[in-house]
């Protein structure tokens, strides 16, 4: 990925200031690009952004040396990028460790929406959505906006205000505990700089004047990337999360911008639009001629690893139902 909004200086800051404002901060010559946080009384080093990022890549230098001793764990790298895990460096060792599914959709072949929308969608479904896209126009003032470039700072965050509002109704009504709403303050103090840096994108559908759907997409040169999305659950029966999203598509066609990525989640709604699948690994890069970094790294590699089976026997949603019973009796208290 030639420009990756996850390690831009922007991203990185927010960062920092939300989930490391008071821990050490290190950038080495010899992996380009990610700044590393480091681990209390270990020589371990972890990316910044950690898992809250929706894909990092990255670059070794085999030229530099200032890796001895240490271990660098790097999350959420899509294994379609073209990263060079023979390092060049005959003591750096690389373990990768499948971790969670992603999803793409190929936009390079079509050449307008009407191109996707045919091929993808039966004439059946195809005469439902736009049954939907009328009903929605003859009940309420719609308006389709994509901010991208510029935002006023009032109408931001009257956006993300509601956003988040959609975003809590949702998960609620779904029983289930929402990361990025335990996170809401970082992404309301990183979206603004990086709308206006052009490194995201709010995708909103307005009814009234208000906030119908709306989706959060991080921009780099050649994918739009799929962070959060939600809808007004009120209105459920205008299909306003599949409208949204062909909004969205329609949107990368016209920009021409050759890969939608979905990201991580295994939302059912994904499978309808994406051309394949892919997989996120964690990478582990150790100084093999370091006792010590090579337990480190085979003891990281090991607990990756039994996440990602409990991941596969779907402990996760039980965690996370289980998280949101607790957060709401504690409330009620």
């Amino acid at each position: 990925m030639k420009y990756n909004p996850f390690t831009s200086s922007i991203y990185q800051t927010v960062w920092v200031k939300h989930f490391a404002h008071d821990k050490e901060i290190k950038q080495f010559n010899f992996i380009k690009d990610i700044q590393f946080l480091k681990f209390k009384f270990l020589p371990l080093f972890i990316n910044l952004g950690k898992n809250n990022t929706n894909a990092i890549s990255y670059k070794t230098d085999v030229s530099a040396i200032d890796y001895t001793g240490s271990t660098f764990l790097i999350y959420d790298v899509p294994n379609y990028l073209d990263i060079n895990n023979d390092t060049g460096l005959t003591t750096v060792k690389v373990k990768l460790i499948r971790q969670y599914k992603g999803y793409f959709l190929d936009l390079e072949p079509y050449k307008v929406f009407d191109d996707y929308f045919n091929k993808r969608f039966s004439k059946n479904r195809r005469s439902k959505y736009r049954g939907y896209l009328n009903k929605l126009n003859k009940t309420f003032d719609v308006d389709f906006k994509q901010y991208t470039g510029y935002i006023e700072e009032d109408e931001y965050y009257s956006i993300m205000s509601q956003f988040k509002e959609l975003l809590t109704k949702r998960y609620n009504k779904l029983g289930l505990d929402n990361d990025i709403l335990n996170k809401w303050n970082f992404y309301e103090d990183l979206v603004y700089p990086m709308i206006h840096e052009k490194k995201a994108m709010l995708n909103v559908i307005f009814l009234n004047k208000k906030v119908g759907a709306i989706s959060l997409t991080f921009l780099s040169e050649k994918s739009l990337i799929g962070a959060i999305k939600t809808f007004d659950i009120n209105y459920s029966n205008y299909n306003l999360g599949n409208i949204e999203m062909m909004k969205l598509i329609e949107f990368g066609i016209d920009t021409k911008i050759p890969i939608f990525d979905f990201s991580k989640g295994d939302q059912d709604y994904k499978t309808r639009y994406i051309s394949d699948y892919y997989h996120f690994d964690c990478h582990v890069l150790y100084d093999s001629k370091s006792l010590k970094a090579t337990i480190i790294a085979q003891v990281i590699s090991h607990y990756f690893c039994f996440k990602q089976y409990l991941r596969d026997k779907k402990f996760n949603l039980l965690f996370i139902k289980i998280k949101y019973l607790l957060k709401t009796k504690g409330k009620k208290k």
